[in-house]
């Protein structure tokens, strides 16, 4: 079995390139052919990508995406591949369209590829679900994936643990208020920080497994949950605190983003509800029961993901040439985005050399939100 994924980057450890690595890292662990492609890749994720033998590229033109049995598409990238009914291509292909936040417009974008190819669109959150509805998705397309964890943090033997000693913090960036409370939470606890300004570092089940709680927004809630280690969230959108029995629903509708209740909180504030509150959230978050956590389940996911109806690719091409002109008016419009990250990723390359994990791409990432969505 074969599958391809595509994306605008793989370069550092965010969370669009961690959503395809680890779903290309369990498929290939079941024994899938797996290839990434994007327009810019670079370290240090593909030492991660050497480590599990998974093959990428940035060429996504010369790419046949019916040569595949499932294709993983992230952002503006579908145009840039071929559709071709050649003799090496599958009769049938499952192919998944992923978007990954509810309203940065370079995640929002849904393309007339997209309503031509799509057999399943995944939304991390339900939040962003929501959204692709507004966006005229069918919900008998939409799947909601949750931003699931791979096993290897699975921890249900979990015990509760006495006052935080171990304080585990993931965040590229810090809000003011968080960099203050780390400093006064130095004082009392060992913190560790990965993110940032620091050297570039994957979370691993190890990380998540030695702390007594994990400060961090997003994805690596998950991780966290899955492990059974307290988890509390807060950052750039504020934050609900230590999840509990209140507030669960709330905050993984919106992802763990922080956005679900907009509480904001002095450093002094998050410091001692760390102290405070942490056994009431670890008997939380030792309770939960599997079937809560089975959403966070990444080899349950694709599970359910490879065993979904594919389409004809016969199908596919037929309709694909029928709207073949304006097809072509967003495969330019993909290949300027795609000139873009590959003149940005040359210069950095250049200057700085291959393992930088350059500061242009975080302003670039972050200027993604503003490109148009038509």
């Amino acid at each position: 079995m074969r599958a391809l994924f595509t994306t605008e980057r793989l370069q550092e450890y965010a969370g669009s390139e961690l959503v395809i690595l680890e779903a290309a890292e369990a498929l290939r662990a079941r024994g899938w052919e797996c290839l990434i492609a994007a327009n810019a890749v670079g370290r240090p994720l593909t030492d991660d990508l050497r480590l599990a033998r998974i093959d990428w590229t940035t060429n996504l033109s010369g790419i046949n995406a019916f040569d595949f049995d499932l294709v993983w598409i992230q952002h503006l990238t579908a145009p840039l591949l071929r559709y071709e009914t050649q003799w090496t291509a599958r009769e049938r292909t499952l192919f998944a369209f992923a978007h990954l936040s509810p309203f940065t417009h370079f995640e929002t974008i849904v393309t007339r590829h997209e309503d031509l190819l799509a057999d399943v669109v995944l939304a991390n959150s339900l939040e962003t679900a929501s959204r692709l509805r507004e966006l005229a998705i069918p919900s008998s397309r939409l799947h909601v994936f949750h931003n699931a964890a791979p096993a290897a943090f699975q921890n249900p033997d979990r015990v509760l643990a006495g006052p935080p000693k171990r304080i585990l913090v993931v965040a590229k960036e810090l809000s003011d208020e968080l960099r203050g409370a780390i400093a006064l939470l130095r004082r009392r606890a060992s913190v560790k920080h990965i993110g940032g300004d620091g050297a570039p570092a994957r979370v691993s089940p190890r990380d998540i497994e030695e702390a007594d709680v994990v400060i961090t927004i997003g994805k690596t809630v998950q991780y966290a949950l899955s492990s059974r280690v307290p988890a509390y969230v807060y950052n750039g959108f504020g934050g609900p605190g230590y999840l509990n029995a209140e507030n669960f629903d709330a905050a993984a509708q919106h992802n763990f983003s922080g956005r679900c209740c907009g509480t904001r909180r002095t450093p002094n504030q998050i410091a001692d509800d760390i102290f405070a509150l942490h056994s009431e959230a670890s008997a939380f978050v030792v309770s939960l029961e599997e079937d809560r956590l089975a959403s966070f389940d990444l080899d349950r996911f694709l599970d359910r993901l490879i065993a979904m109806p594919a389409g004809s690719n016969r199908k596919r091409a037929l309709a694909l040439s029928k709207e073949r002109g304006y097809l072509e008016r967003e495969r330019s419009t993909a290949e300027v985005v795609r000139d873009r990250y590959q003149l940005v990723h040359r210069l950095h390359r250049r200057i700085y050399g291959a393992g930088f994990v350059p500061w242009f791409f975080r302003t670039l990432s972050r200027s993604r939100q503003n490109l148009p969505s038509s």
